[in-house]
């Protein structure tokens, strides 16, 4: 086993710098392919080395199917892992803002942020249109801002849990908007500010959790549109001892709206 180890770093060393466990099979060529990486390598992404901004997939992983990189090392690969070195995610960096079209392989489904992640931000339209089913935040606690349209349409993405974002102050207008499949959110105390329309159209969200700080009454800002059609029923639970689950949910009914009825009901 060793021996075999030793001939897939040779085999691929020129390509990229491995710094995962990564399962191997072996082929025809007498080399070994990667079925799976997790988290991607960071020599895939493309990372301006200035400021530390990825921009989204280098173009010989994404735009040529016939390399390399793209044809062996990525083809079962389903997770992606954010670098710890990038402090913000570019506007647009995985959305093709000309066509449309999201540019995460299709084959990419869930989302991870490294230990030690230095990510302050998810720009505009990031993951926009992607086909996420899961985001993991737990390492994300230097995230500041969720920036508009982050996650637009991410029509597969089913639950958000932010606790470990202690830092996170905002999240920007249309930033889950039509997340169609999303149950379930969880909001850390730090959070100050969410957007307009920032969940609206996701109607299956019916389970929202809020470590609602002491100071909610006067320094946290809810647009009115921010849950605007989201499912008809469902609880609201606070993570603070100090507030009840009826306060934050009479609380999040008057600063945004919730759909009409009496469908909504504290956790017990």
């Amino acid at each position: 086993m060793k021996n075999k180890w030793l001939k897939t770093l040779t085999c691929f060393a020129s390509v990229f710098a491995i710094g995962s466990t990564i399962a191997i099979s072996s082929t025809s060529c007498g080399c070994s392919t990667v079925e799976k990486i997790n988290p991607l390598p960071e020599n895939v992404y493309d990372i301006d080395k200035t400021t530390h901004e990825l921009k989204g997939f280098k173009s010989d992983f994404l735009n040529n199917p016939d390399s390399e990189i793209y044809q062996n090392n990525f083809k079962d690969c389903d997770s992606m892992e954010i670098p710890a070195s990038v402090t913000n995610i570019n506007a647009n960096a995985f959305w093709n803002f000309e066509t449309l079209n999201t540019t995460i392989p299709s084959f990419i489904k869930n989302l991870t942020f490294a230990k030690n992640s230095n990510c302050s931000s998810i720009g505009n339209s990031a993951f926009a249109y992607s086909v996420l089913n899961s985001v993991d935040f737990s390492n994300a606690n230097s995230l500041e801002k969720i920036e508009d349209s982050a996650f637009y349409m991410c029509s597969s993405l089913v639950s958000v849990d932010l606790t470990n974002c202690t830092n996170l102050s905002s999240i920007g207008d249309w930033a889950f908007d039509t997340c169609t499949s999303l149950t379930s959110i969880t909001f850390p105390s730090s959070l100050r500010e969410i957007g307009e329309y920032a969940f609206s159209d996701c109607s299956k969200l019916n389970d929202i959790k809020w470590d609602l700080p002491e100071k909610y009454k006067t320094d946290i800002t809810i647009d009115p549109s921010a849950f605007d059609s989201i499912s008809q029923t469902g609880t609201v639970e606070s993570l603070n001892p100090s507030i009840t689950s009826q306060e934050l949910l009479d609380w999040i009914k008057t600063k945004g709206s919730f759909p009409s009825g009496d469908g909504w009901k504290p956790a017990k």
